[in-house]
């Protein structure tokens, strides 16, 4: 086995082929592997592999395949640009089992850059084509509902705008305007589709401010209605239409959004956003972290009310620690994430620093009569960050997470570890 892994090896060198293969343990690592956090999906399963989006510390933007059947990895490299984690892409798959990558550089120029394969396989990946925004673009967020794609992006630092087809990705229409935060703000959101909800067709979106930078330091949240080819909107609670993306242009006044989370009622301290999930139409459940100071961010669990139509339920579930690296911006937390494999609900994944071992460690944290119990998932000798739950993951590549250390967002040190 071990001279056939070898010879797999070399020959891959010889050829200086795009695609390389890694031998696989019940522990998988891809090695020299960074991310962001606000490319989405980040990474999920279908046609029996998990697709993982990252970013090397040469600058290539990758995407992997893990096939369950083989547990073999195999890669290919998207572009090549400047090292910076925000270029990591986001994945998501289309009704016929074909794979579409989107990838941005970090505020480096206005182009939005995709790739679709021909099959299920990313070595069918096509040539590379490219959309353009008004601005310098940075992240890519990918909600698809056959046939429609509306892609997410953020322009001049801001923004989010998107990109809509109606065809599978055959065309695109014009630049849309969607959120805009103001002059001197810097803006984030996260969607996410509602897997697994049977007959979904929404997917859920958390806004907010850089916690370092700007005064909307709140959390808000709406969500991208697909109702059809001809009826894609932007919604508040109770079905209250804030912009008709087929027949409007925005951007859709910030004060209409509803408050999740308003620091003016919590002390004035600060929030960024993380990740939401549901698990049903009715249980639309979000993770945040407040800053009560800078060496002190804590991590929190928020649950929709379709009653009040608010996030009433708010549980403080983890003081997360500090900043990941003495480089790295202040308010750049461990990370938490839901779990998202079917039958999952309430179940979180954090990185928390651990002071007796002077690393970040993965906790996994479920929600049991109205209290998170906590269950350690990896305690090792190296930091531990920023974890990730695949899309409808299978047991043997479900969740991953960073390892390494962190110094700062151009400076990537550290490999994927999966579970």
């Amino acid at each position: 086995m071990t001279k056939l892994l070898l010879t797999i090896l070399i020959i891959a060198l010889l050829i200086g082929s795009l695609f390389t293969f890694i031998p696989v343990s019940a522990q998988t690592t891809i090695s020299n592997a960074g991310y962001c956090w606000f490319s989405e999906p980040k990474a999920i399963q279908a046609n029996g592999n998990a697709y993982v989006g990252y970013v090397t510390n040469t600058g290539a933007i990758m995407i992997a395949q893990y096939t369950h059947a083989t547990k073999q990895t195999k890669t290919f490299q998207l572009n090549k640009f400047e090292q910076d984690d925000h270029n990591d892409p986001a994945i998501n798959v289309l009704n016929d089992g074909r794979i579409i990558v989107f990838y941005t550089r970090h505020n480096a120029d206005n182009i939005m850059r995709y790739r679709i394969s021909r099959t299920p396989d990313i070595s069918t990946l096509g040539p590379e084509k490219t959309l353009s925004s008004v601005g310098p673009t940075t992240y890519a967020q990918i909600v698809y509902k056959y046939p429609v794609i509306v892609m997410f992006y953020r322009s001049n630092l801001n923004s989010w705008n998107c990109r809509i087809s109606t065809d599978n990705g055959a065309t695109w229409g014009p630049e849309k305007y969607v959120f805009n935060y103001g002059s001197g703000e810097q803006m984030y959101i996260r969607t996410s589709w509602r897997w697994n909800v049977p007959g979904a067709d929404c997917a859920d979106i958390i806004l907010s401010g850089h916690p370092d930078r700007g005064n909307r330091h709140g959390i808000r949240y709406c969500y991208l209605n697909i109702a059809d080819a001809n009826n894609i909107r932007i919604k508040a609670p109770g079905a209250i239409v804030l912009l008709d993306l087929k027949t409007q242009q925005g951007p859709i006044v910030t004060e209409k959004i509803p408050a999740l989370y308003r620091p003016e009622e919590n002390n004035n301290i600060k929030a960024w956003i993380w990740d939401v999930y549901a698990t049903s139409n009715s249980h639309i459940t979000a993770v945040y972290v407040t800053f009560p100071s800078a060496n002190d961010h804590r991590y929190n669990y928020a649950r929709y009310n379709p009653a009040t139509k608010k996030f009433d339920t708010k549980i403080e579930f983890a003081k997360g620690g500090g900043r990941i690296g003495a480089g790295a911006e202040p308010s750049y937390s461990g990370g938490i994430v839901f779990g998202k494999q079917p039958g999952m609900q309430d179940l979180i994944f954090a990185s928390v620093y651990n002071p007796a071992t002077s690393r970040f460690e993965i906790n996994k944290y479920q929600l049991v009569n109205g209290a998170f119990q906590k269950t350690p998932v990896q305690q090792s000798t190296a930091n531990n960050y920023r974890p990730v739950s695949v899309i409808n993951g299978k047991p043997d590549f479900a969740t991953y997470w960073e390892a390494g250390s962190y110094d700062y967002y151009t400076n990537i040190k550290t490999s994927i570890v999966a579970i």
